[in-house]
């Protein structure tokens, strides 16, 4: 059957309709997605500005109740392990006859109290020594005839890994076999310990010494030479055909010990084996430490 002209052109016409409603509903649709996401965006740009706004708003109330318009630290030098610092304040207000101290809190020990002196009543300093191990609290202490106020000025980290020396120690050759005939075994280790620490610009590594143990106890000691070098500080220690007797469940250890010109001292952890019955020297099933460095 033979369509009209008039039937065809509004085929058409309705082809084309729907062809524009289809690309409408599809540019509404975009429209919408956009929308939200300008909605979205716009939603995290009111909860970061409220929630800075709140931020602002509570370190000005902090600021405002504090009893402290300022406090300072200071470290004036390091020496036996401890830190000297200088600690400064300036209260917001001081009436005549209040005592001011800074109470010192480490974790440790008791908190210690520490006059604070002053030449003007506006700043008032004291001096105080914190193990560089330790770190330690500050708090403000103000007493008056009848009254005792404290307040929390900041707390001073540790200074120990800050000031340590930069320790790598690396295994250079190894061997343990039986000596034929006997129980014993014969070690053959070679180690180095490295300072990265540039010589002249940071701490530096006095002595160091390759340590063994046996069950627990000392049986020898090998001190490590130092190696001239313009780049980094080097020491060495070669342990040939080290004979030791030992038995079945016998356990063996091996660690360096360095000292710096700080008075710090390294624990360079190395081997630990026990010794089976079936003449196999294993790892220790402890924790396998090695190159962990531990200072004191």
């Amino acid at each position: 059957m033979k369509l009209s002209k008039w039937v065809i052109a509004i085929l058409i016409v309705s082809l084309l309709l729907n062809i524009k409603a289809t690309l409408d509903i599809g540019s509404m649709k975009n429209e919408i997605r956009n929308l939200n996401s300008k909605v979205n965006s716009l939603n995290h740009s009111l909860i970061d500005t409220v929630s800075n706004t709140i931020n602002d708003i509570e370190r000005t109330l902090e600021k405002e109740a504090s009893m402290v318009n300022g406090f300072e630290y200071e470290n004036i030098g390091i020496k036996d392990k401890k830190a000297d610092y200088i600690l400064s304040v300036n209260p917001k207000v001081y009436n005549k006859g209040e005592k001011i101290y800074f109470q010192i809190k480490t974790g440790k020990d008791n908190p210690q109290l520490i006059p604070a002196e002053t030449e003007d009543n506006i700043n008032f300093k004291a001096t105080t020594s914190i193990s560089i191990f330790d770190k330690a609290d500050i708090d403000l202490v103000i007493e008056g005839e009848n009254h005792k106020r404290t307040e929390k000025l900041d707390t001073i980290p540790s200074l120990a890994y800050k000031y340590a020396a930069r320790i790598n120690v690396r295994l250079l050759a190894s061997s343990i076999r039986r000596n034929i005939g006997s129980s014993k075994r014969v070690f053959t280790y070679e180690y180095e310990l490295i300072n990265d620490s540039k010589p002249g610009e940071g701490t530096s590594i006095k002595e160091a010494n390759l340590h063994i143990e046996l069950n627990g106890k000392e049986i020898g000691t090998f001190p490590m030479k130092l190696e001239d070098t313009t780049k980094f500080e080097r020491f060495h220690v070669l342990v040939n055909d080290y004979e030791l007797q030992c038995n079945a469940g016998d356990e063996i250890t091996m660690y360096i010990i360095a000292k710096d010109n700080m008075g710090l001292n390294y624990k360079c952890y190395l081997e630990e084996w026990v010794v089976k019955e079936d003449d196999i020297t294993d790892h220790s099933s402890k924790r396998y430490r090695f190159g962990e460095v531990e200072v004191y």
